[in-house]
């Protein structure tokens, strides 16, 4: 495809040039607002030498004008997805565009995900409001676990604040038999840290695979991931991120009560918009210039799952990345439709590890005659029963659905402090 060429230009001259209209090159150039004018020009020279914009009759004063093609067949084309899964970009001059090695996605080295269930942008907040959703598990886990700990950095022993009296003893050096010396004090003399087993794992030496001799062609699972895009890496984990024992009339249900809150944050998406704005020839236009594959819409994606097309929990995570890259190419990544996908899947990746967590707890959750103290209803799987307040009721008898395990350091101890997330309206914390 193009370098330099904003896709979202495709919308908004289409809009303008529908059923072969015409206008000049600098009033084309200029329904680019979002643009600087030199660059917007530019977009145009970009389009009229790809074939996207062709030149008209000219006029009675000899301007020339351009219109939008109106063949199929003369517009260009790609084997794989022109722009970018991540920030819905062409190519650039600086970097180009690496293909996925197992779909026809393609992504910029820079803009891969490092881990794939979690955003390359900032995730929107809704800090300020009275009920706020608690945090991403993966901006939780550097606080909780604490960064890796270097080679030879010791751990600083903190001052008593109750000065220690100092026994001293007098021997004789000349004296060969040793004897045992103790101190009457009941102080703490040091301290250590013994490390969380999931911190101590970090440091625990694993045999590394040795490469196979006969095919020195094979790539470790490391570099395949840097080949696949994000999309892919989901689906390759999708057994492993699924609750067990959960048919698909189950998932279906539960991603059916999830989806039905949270898709009101999106107003329109790409199909909807074109149904409504355009013609079936403008639209068999945009589909051969912009998209590579189906265009995903709200409405389909509800329709995939009354038809329970959907087995695993990631594969609907998949088709809401796929309908985030569709509206950011067609509106672009600056626009309020763009920022409207952020918010869907905060909140629907919020509920998918709550399925995971639990999916009879999720169940019981939102349930419309649900009882007061449906969190310690019994489960399929099970769970420790701890003490918890709920809501401004007392403390009762409820089910722990994630234990996580951080330090404190209080004066001259050191000792887990164990927290208790209660599903997602308690929480508590115990110090052993």
């Amino acid at each position: 495809m193009m370098q330099d060429f904003p896709p979202c230009a495709i919308r908004i001259w289409m809009l303008k040039l529908q059923n072969g209209a015409t206008l000049s090159i600098n009033a084309i150039a200029g329904l680019l607002h979002s643009l600087p004018l030199d660059e917007s020009r530019n977009a145009v020279n970009i389009a009229l030498k790809a074939g996207i914009l062709v030149p008209a009759a000219m006029g009675k004063h000899r301007r020339i004008k351009v219109g939008f093609c109106q063949k199929l067949s003369s517009l260009p084309t790609s084997k794989s997805d022109p722009y970018c899964y991540e920030c819905h970009l062409p190519d650039s001059g600086s970097e180009l565009l690496i293909r996925c090695s197992a779909c026809q996605r393609s992504f910029h080295g820079t803009c891969q995900r490092r881990n794939p269930q979690k955003p390359n942008y900032e995730v929107p907040s809704n800090q300020g409001q009275p009920h706020r959703f608690p945090l991403n598990e993966s901006d939780l886990e550097d606080e909780l676990m604490g960064e890796e700990i270097d080679e030879g950095h010791t751990l600083e022993t903190p001052a008593p604040l109750i000065e220690t009296n100092n026994n001293t003893y007098e021997f004789d050096c000349g004296v060969i038999t040793p004897f045992k010396c103790e101190y009457n004090d009941d102080e703490v003399l040091f301290v250590c840290e013994k490390l969380a087993p999931e911190r101590m794992r970090k440091h625990v030496e694993k045999i590394k695979k040795e490469p196979d001799l006969q095919d020195s062609s094979s790539l470790s699972s490391g570099e395949l991931e840097q080949q696949m895009c994000t999309a892919c890496r989901l689906l390759e984990l999708r057994q492993l991120h699924n609750p067990p024992h959960m048919t698909r009339e189950e998932l279906c249900f539960l991603l059916s009560a999830s989806f039905a809150v949270h898709r009101s944050w999106l107003d329109t998406d790409v199909q909807r918009y074109m149904a409504k704005n355009l013609k079936a020839c403008d639209i068999a236009l945009i589909k051969r210039l912009l998209f590579h594959n189906e265009i995903l819409g709200v409405s389909k994606i509800s329709d995939n799952i009354a038809a329970k097309k959907y087995n695993y929990l990631m594969e609907f995570l998949v088709d809401l990345l796929d309908l985030q890259h569709n509206i950011g190419v067609f509106f672009g990544a600056q626009c309020k439709e763009y920022e409207a996908t952020k918010w869907l899947l905060r909140d629907v990746t919020h509920d998918i590890r709550e399925i995971r967590s639990c999916s009879d707890c999720f169940r019981y959750s939102i349930e419309p005659n649900k009882s007061p103290f449906w969190f310690a209803k019994p489960c399929l799987q099970r769970h420790e029963l701890v003490y918890a307040k709920h809501g401004h009721t007392s403390s009762d008898q409820t089910q722990q659905i994630r234990r996580e395990v951080f330090w404190w350091l209080p004066f001259a101890r050191i000792g887990p402090c164990t927290s208790y997330f209660v599903h997602r309206h308690g929480y508590l914390a115990l110090r052993n």
